[in-house]
């Protein structure tokens, strides 16, 4: 008898569209690939409440379904994971708890000005792209744009303030954590137990979309990576 497929749900970076993952292939005779897109926020909404409202899209029984999250995408995921049973959790580019947060990001969260730090990402272009893919050139500045053409300010706010107040003492058990080794928005030092990307940076989804086809799948399934940069 046919084993039914392992159905895998894709949540892009904060406020990106799904298009994001456009370079993914992950659908097979074993795997189907879905999307999770944002939504806006409830007025006062929790993360945790949030997190409810977009479990309740997932088509099938959450134990055959894996969640891949990017960046605040990660943080979604395992929110997601605190309700419900899935068979895997994959976070990329994104951290496990507040101690793998870059010095710069826990600095901002001492501070606790999350309007201000909000309003000033979306009053400044530049500083938003940094902010979300880290410093990257022309090039990849333009291909981003288009991930962000309709870009939802009120979610941008809500989710600015979500990422800060995300207090997450102890990682998650079982997490497959995949990241850039060249992250410049939560630098590789502070991230433990992770798997490694060479010359991965944050932008890591469709820079190295390659690197997912090839092995994404493999470790989904429990498979070992057979390179060097295996773990840190």
């Amino acid at each position: 008898m046919r084993q039914p497929k392992t159905q895998i749900y894709l949540i892009p970076y904060m406020g990106l569209s799904v298009d994001i993952f456009e370079g993914l292939v992950l659908t097979n005779k074993e795997f189907k690939q879905w999307y999770l897109p944002w939504f806006s926020p409830l007025s006062g909404e929790t993360i945790s409440a949030y997190a409810a409202r977009m479990l309740s899209k997932i088509k099938h029984p959450t134990e055959r379904c894996v969640l891949v999250g990017a960046g605040f995408g990660g943080v979604m995921a395992q929110e997601m994971s605190k309700q419900a049973q899935f068979k895997k959790i994959v976070i990329i580019a994104s951290f496990k708890s507040v101690h793998e947060l870059s010095a710069r990001m826990k600095r901002m969260l001492v501070a606790r000005q999350f309007d201000f730090i909000a309003n000033k990402l979306l009053d400044d272009d530049n500083l938003r792209t940094e902010f979300l893919i880290g410093r990257a050139g022309l090039k990849a500045k333009q291909r981003f744009e288009r991930y962000t053409f309709n870009f939802d300010k009120a979610f941008f706010k809500w989710a600015v303030m979500q990422l800060f107040i995300w207090h997450q003492k102890e990682p998650l058990k079982d997490i497959i954590h995949i990241h850039g080794a060249k992250d410049g928005v939560i630098p590789i030092i502070n991230i433990k137990n992770c798997i490694v990307v060479p010359g991965g940076t944050h932008a890591i989804i469709p820079l190295k979309s390659a690197w997912f086809n090839e092995h994404l799948l493999n470790l989904i399934k429990g498979n070992p990576l057979q390179y060097e940069y295996e773990k840190i």
